[in-house]
């Protein structure tokens, strides 16, 4: 039953960098984000800019 069931990409993205959060204790960099999850970048920065929150001035950082 499972094994049939789809699950969109921007759920697997959202998960996968709730990850890295959790598994590099602490914000991750965009750079960072698209070398974990090795998507398309473009999608990987609007995932990151609606879902998490922004730390740093320089270097956007993103947090939970």
């Amino acid at each position: 039953m499972y094994c049939s069931a789809t699950t969109p990409r921007q759920l697997l993205y959202i998960e996968n960098l709730k990850e890295l959060y959790v598994l590099k204790n602490g914000p991750f960099t965009l750079k960072e984000a698209e070398y974990w999850c090795g998507g398309k970048p473009h999608a990987i920065r609007n995932i990151c800019n609606s879902h998490f929150k922004k730390e740093g001035h320089h270097k956007n950082y993103f947090s939970l």
